[in-house]
């Protein structure tokens, strides 16, 4: 009974994330592109992403007519919108000063095809990059300015987070050894079984989270972090009863320990913040 309790909920879960949904509202982190300045020495800059479609989600190109919201500057607002883009991408609104505070983010429903482009309202003159893409749900971005060139790249922080997802596996596997010791499990062979399991599943579970974070954001990781907890408990809990005892004594270890690493888990898997001093979310 307790098995098909288990698989029962296990099914449910997993069909209620593929069954599609109709949405009620707009509400829940969305996918972001964060772009860092370099290089303009304190002067006054303002930045943007132009679009490559004329119409994105609310934002779309100023007909001339239309009352739009021009932000807090509206003159650079309108330099913007004057702007001819030379292979046909557009200015759709949102835009933000990039001088004194070197951070910009575009967090609710950023375009996915792109340019950066900084104008200096002092001289007048525009700097754009080439096109660039989003690629993953919170896209990073490094622009550099030197010598009246500007060359934006990719800036994605891997080591970083691929070390985090690292460092909740390595804690997971010392907290298991450590409730096994506390279960009376303290024979060589079944620390050495405990401990290999382990490694495989945190490896598998660890790497499936980093990567449902980085393609579909927070959200699609709580959910999933629940449904492949479940599946590492319930092969966990199998493979004890296989190599180590068979006796409940292991499920109910199986079942403690992994309470016990998914609080921990749950402690540790914190959302990438945005430095303090980041100048305008729009």
């Amino acid at each position: 009974m307790k098995k098909r309790s288990l698989c029962f909920a296990l099914a449910a879960l997993l069909f209620a994330g593929l069954v599609p949904q109709r949405a009620r509202a707009d509400m829940g982190p969305k996918p972001s592109v964060t772009v860092t300045f370099e290089g303009f020495s304190g002067e006054s800059a303002y930045a943007t992403l132009l679009s490559k479609e004329s119409a994105w989600g609310p934002y779309q190109v100023w007909d001339g007519r239309m009352d739009v919201d021009r932000g807090e500057d509206p003159q650079v607002w309108q330099a913007f919108a004057d702007y001819k883009d030379p292979d046909g991408f557009s200015f759709v609104g949102p835009y933000g000063g990039c001088g004194a505070h070197p951070w910009l983010r575009w967090g609710y429903m950023p375009p996915d095809v792109f340019k950066v482009l900084v104008y200096f309202p002092e001289t007048g003159a525009f700097l754009s990059s080439g096109v660039l893409e989003r690629y993953a749900f919170e896209s990073f971005f490094q622009c550099t300015v030197a010598g009246g060139e500007m060359q934006v790249r990719a800036s994605y922080d891997y080591v970083t987070s691929i070390g985090r997802a690292a460092l909740r596996a390595a804690l997971t596997i010392l907290i298991e050894l450590v409730a096994a010791l506390l279960f009376g499990y303290r024979g060589r062979r079944a620390l050495g079984v405990i401990a290999l399991v382990n490694l495989i599943t945190q490896a598998l579970l660890y790497g499936a989270l980093y990567l449902v974070s980085y393609w579909r954001g927070p959200w699609a990781f709580w959910f999933w972090f629940f449904v492949l907890e479940l599946l590492v408990l319930a092969t966990e809990a199998a493979a004890y009863t296989l190599l180590v005892e068979r006796a409940s004594r292991v499920r109910w270890y199986a079942l403690a320990a992994n309470a016990l690493s998914c609080g921990a888990g749950l402690a540790l898997a914190v959302c990438r913040a945005l430095p303090a001093d980041c100048d305008r979310i729009f």
